[in-house]
């Protein structure tokens, strides 16, 4: 293995660092690792976000890259097309990118399969997980039930933190440059706070206290507001 050779965990709709296939199998990589979330302008553009939805992430991603600053380890948050990303990292020495499928929207799928023969072309391994037991790309549903029963009695993994590896600091200090996310407006109004800290916040209320009065309320829209879940968006976007 060449010195300088390095994997990424690419974070997409999956903005957290436990039940997580990707950080668990790039653990038991002996390659060192760079952790990784990209905010693409382009995909932006599309009708289906909004200024909520970038504060939201940008949120989800501070909180993980506070966790990473805490074990030492590398996380960039990069505002850039991922193509322009990755062939820059390629060419520090990546070698492996590990990441969960993104599922839902016609653009990021066209994104992803585009990358698929990018990193086919530049012979890099490219592993994907399932996004919560979804089988993208199918042609039939047969005996998905079966898959689906299957994945989700799987015991959630534990991931060793401290098996992982960190590139050497030049590679680091050079991937560092590339141009940084930066914060993303506060929305007017009321907006839910992105990040898994926020997001077991509402799963506890919501368990504990608010079902009390779901079945009142889901039709009704002010009550619904207090009585619903709210857990959403932090489920969409992986946190």
């Amino acid at each position: 293995m060449d010195a300088q050779n390095f994997q990424v965990v690419w974070f997409k709709r999956d903005l957290r660092l436990t039940d997580h296939e990707a950080l668990l199998h790039a653990c038991q990589s002996p390659i060192p690792t760079v952790f990784l979330y990209i905010h693409e302008p382009e995909l932006f553009q599309s009708v289906h976000y909004s200024p909520r939805h970038e504060r939201f992430i940008w949120e989800s991603v501070q909180e993980i890259s506070a966790a990473f600053g805490q074990k030492g380890l590398p996380f960039f948050a990069f505002e850039m097309a991922a193509e322009t990303c990755f062939d820059f990292l390629a060419s520090c020495g990546l070698t492996a990118v590990f990441s969960i499928e993104e599922v839902g929207l016609e653009v990021t799928y066209k994104r992803d399969r585009f990358l698929k023969s990018y990193f086919d072309k530049h012979q890099i391994s490219w592993t994907e997980f399932p996004y919560s037991g979804i089988r993208r790309g199918l042609s039939n549903r047969k005996n998905f039930n079966v898959y689906w029963y299957d994945y989700m009695s799987n015991v959630i993994p534990v991931i060793s933190w401290e098996a992982f590896l960190t590139p050497p600091a030049d590679v680091i200090e050079k991937i560092g440059g590339l141009p940084r996310m930066g914060e993303k407006p506060i929305v007017p109004g009321i907006v839910q706070v992105g990040g898994s800290r926020k997001a077991w916040q509402y799963l506890s209320s919501f368990t504990q206290t608010r079902v009390s009065l779901y079945m009142q309320h889901i039709s009704k829209p002010e009550q619904a507001r207090s009585s619903c879940s709210r857990i959403s968006p932090y489920l969409a976007w992986g946190t």
